[in-house]
Protein backbone atom coordinates (compact mmCIF):
# COMPACT_ATOMS: atom_id res chain seq x y z
CA UNK A 1 0.00 0.00 0.00
CA UNK A 2 1.30 3.46 -0.90
CA UNK A 3 1.75 5.94 1.93
CA UNK A 4 1.95 9.68 2.47
CA UNK A 5 4.80 10.43 4.86
CA UNK A 6 6.18 13.49 6.59
CA UNK A 7 9.51 13.99 8.24
CA UNK A 8 9.02 16.30 11.19
CA UNK A 9 10.51 17.74 14.32
CA UNK A 10 7.96 16.76 16.92
CA UNK A 11 6.99 19.14 19.72
CA UNK A 12 6.62 17.85 23.27
CA UNK A 13 3.14 17.86 24.79
CA UNK A 14 3.81 20.53 27.43
CA UNK A 15 5.04 22.94 24.73
CA UNK A 16 2.00 22.13 22.58
CA UNK A 17 -0.27 22.95 25.54
CA UNK A 18 1.62 26.18 26.21
CA UNK A 19 1.26 27.30 22.58
CA UNK A 20 -2.43 26.43 22.60
CA UNK A 21 -3.04 28.42 25.79
CA UNK A 22 -1.38 31.49 24.22
CA UNK A 23 -3.52 31.39 21.06
CA UNK A 24 -6.82 30.33 22.65
CA UNK A 25 -8.20 33.87 22.41
CA UNK A 26 -7.37 34.02 18.69
CA UNK A 27 -9.05 30.68 18.16
CA UNK A 28 -12.28 31.94 19.70
CA UNK A 29 -12.33 35.14 17.60
CA UNK A 30 -11.24 33.92 14.15
CA UNK A 31 -13.42 31.62 12.08
CA UNK A 32 -10.66 29.71 10.34
CA UNK A 33 -9.43 26.10 10.33
CA UNK A 34 -7.30 25.73 13.47
CA UNK A 35 -5.06 22.69 13.76
CA UNK A 36 -5.38 20.53 16.84
CA UNK A 37 -2.45 21.02 19.18
CA UNK A 38 -1.58 17.32 18.67
CA UNK A 39 -0.71 18.24 15.07
CA UNK A 40 1.85 20.94 15.97
CA UNK A 41 5.26 20.08 14.50
CA UNK A 42 7.96 21.53 12.29
CA UNK A 43 7.71 19.86 8.90
CA UNK A 44 10.99 19.20 7.13
CA UNK A 45 9.71 17.18 4.16
CA UNK A 46 6.64 15.46 2.79
CA UNK A 47 6.35 12.69 0.23
CA UNK A 48 3.30 11.07 -1.32
CA UNK A 49 2.85 7.63 -2.83
CA UNK A 50 5.71 5.90 -0.98
CA UNK A 51 5.84 2.11 -0.93
CA UNK A 52 7.22 0.10 1.99
CA UNK A 53 10.54 -0.70 0.29
CA UNK A 54 11.28 2.95 -0.46
CA UNK A 55 10.16 3.94 3.04
CA UNK A 56 12.64 1.45 4.52
CA UNK A 57 15.39 2.93 2.32
CA UNK A 58 14.50 6.48 3.46
CA UNK A 59 14.65 5.43 7.13
CA UNK A 60 18.04 3.77 6.67
CA UNK A 61 19.46 6.77 4.75
CA UNK A 62 18.23 9.16 7.44
CA UNK A 63 19.73 7.07 10.26
CA UNK A 64 23.12 7.19 8.54
CA UNK A 65 23.07 10.89 7.64
CA UNK A 66 21.68 12.17 10.94
CA UNK A 67 24.49 10.52 12.94
CA UNK A 68 26.68 13.43 11.84
CA UNK A 69 24.52 16.04 13.60
CA UNK A 70 24.57 17.42 17.12
CA UNK A 71 21.44 18.49 19.02
CA UNK A 72 20.61 22.19 18.70
CA UNK A 73 18.13 24.75 19.98
CA UNK A 74 15.40 26.60 18.11
CA UNK A 75 13.51 29.70 19.13
CA UNK A 76 9.92 30.34 18.02
CA UNK A 77 8.93 33.86 18.99
CA UNK A 78 6.43 35.35 16.57
CA UNK A 79 2.93 34.61 15.37
CA UNK A 80 2.62 35.69 11.75
CA UNK A 81 0.89 35.07 8.45
CA UNK A 82 2.39 32.26 6.41
CA UNK A 83 4.02 32.11 4.00
CA UNK A 84 3.84 35.93 3.98
CA UNK A 85 1.49 38.77 4.87
CA UNK A 86 0.82 39.66 1.21
CA UNK A 87 -0.64 36.23 0.48
CA UNK A 88 -1.66 34.69 3.80
CA UNK A 89 -2.75 31.06 3.65
CA UNK A 90 -1.87 30.04 7.19
CA UNK A 91 -1.05 31.32 10.64
CA UNK A 92 2.41 30.29 11.79
CA UNK A 93 4.38 30.37 14.98
CA UNK A 94 7.81 31.13 13.58
CA UNK A 95 11.33 31.94 14.58
CA UNK A 96 14.50 33.41 13.14
CA UNK A 97 16.60 31.65 10.52
CA UNK A 98 18.68 28.87 12.04
CA UNK A 99 21.73 27.41 10.28
CA UNK A 100 21.52 24.05 12.11
CA UNK A 101 17.91 23.69 11.00
CA UNK A 102 18.85 24.48 7.40
CA UNK A 103 21.60 21.86 7.59
CA UNK A 104 19.11 19.31 8.99
CA UNK A 105 16.59 20.16 6.27
CA UNK A 106 19.24 19.72 3.57
CA UNK A 107 20.33 16.35 5.02
CA UNK A 108 16.70 15.21 5.02
CA UNK A 109 16.26 16.33 1.39
CA UNK A 110 19.47 14.49 0.49
CA UNK A 111 18.05 11.30 2.01
CA UNK A 112 14.92 11.51 -0.11
CA UNK A 113 16.33 12.24 -3.53
CA UNK A 114 19.39 11.69 -5.67
CA UNK A 115 19.02 15.30 -6.87
CA UNK A 116 18.04 17.18 -3.72
CA UNK A 117 17.11 20.85 -3.72
CA UNK A 118 19.60 22.67 -1.54
CA UNK A 119 17.94 25.41 0.44
CA UNK A 120 19.60 28.39 2.02
CA UNK A 121 16.60 30.08 3.59
CA UNK A 122 14.27 28.10 5.82
CA UNK A 123 12.72 29.62 8.92
CA UNK A 124 11.40 27.34 11.60
CA UNK A 125 7.63 27.45 11.86
CA UNK A 126 4.67 25.54 13.22
CA UNK A 127 1.40 25.83 11.31
CA UNK A 128 -1.32 26.83 13.77
CA UNK A 129 -4.20 27.39 11.32
CA UNK A 130 -5.16 27.28 7.65
CA UNK A 131 -7.13 30.16 6.18
CA UNK A 132 -9.98 29.44 3.75
CA UNK A 133 -10.10 31.85 0.79
CA UNK A 134 -13.47 33.21 1.84
CA UNK A 135 -12.26 34.54 5.20
CA UNK A 136 -11.30 38.21 5.55
CA UNK A 137 -8.30 38.75 7.79
CA UNK A 138 -7.67 42.45 7.21
CA UNK A 139 -8.21 43.56 10.80
CA UNK A 140 -6.22 40.81 12.54
CA UNK A 141 -2.92 41.52 14.29
CA UNK A 142 -0.79 39.30 16.47
CA UNK A 143 1.37 41.85 18.34
CA UNK A 144 -0.56 41.41 21.59
CA UNK A 145 0.51 37.77 21.92
CA UNK A 146 3.82 37.39 23.74
CA UNK A 147 5.37 34.19 22.49
CA UNK A 148 8.85 32.87 23.24
CA UNK A 149 9.25 29.11 22.81
CA UNK A 150 12.64 27.40 23.08
CA UNK A 151 12.90 23.92 21.58
CA UNK A 152 15.75 21.46 21.85
CA UNK A 153 16.06 19.48 18.61
CA UNK A 154 17.71 16.09 18.94
CA UNK A 155 16.05 14.06 16.22
CA UNK A 156 13.24 13.70 13.71
CA UNK A 157 10.12 11.59 13.41
CA UNK A 158 8.90 9.87 10.28
CA UNK A 159 5.11 9.74 10.33
CA UNK A 160 2.45 8.35 8.04
CA UNK A 161 -0.57 10.53 7.30
CA UNK A 162 -3.79 8.78 6.38
CA UNK A 163 -7.42 9.83 5.99
CA UNK A 164 -10.16 7.96 7.82
CA UNK A 165 -13.31 9.61 6.49
CA UNK A 166 -13.00 13.28 7.47
CA UNK A 167 -10.46 12.53 10.19
CA UNK A 168 -6.72 12.76 9.61
CA UNK A 169 -4.71 10.07 11.34
CA UNK A 170 -0.99 10.42 12.09
CA UNK A 171 1.02 7.30 12.92
CA UNK A 172 4.62 7.27 14.01
CA UNK A 173 6.76 5.07 11.77
CA UNK A 174 10.15 5.78 13.31
CA UNK A 175 11.96 8.27 15.55
CA UNK A 176 15.58 8.91 14.64
CA UNK A 177 17.82 10.65 17.19
CA UNK A 178 21.15 12.33 16.60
Amino acid sequence: MLKKIKIIINIDNSTKSHIFSKIRNLEENLDISWLKSDDYSIQLAMMRMIDDDYLFEICENLKTKLKTLEPFDLILNEIAWGPNSENPKMIWLKGPKNEELINLRNLVEGSLSENPRKIENFSPHITLAKIPKRVSIDEVTFEQIDMNIALSVDGVDIVEISQKGRQKEVNLIQSISF
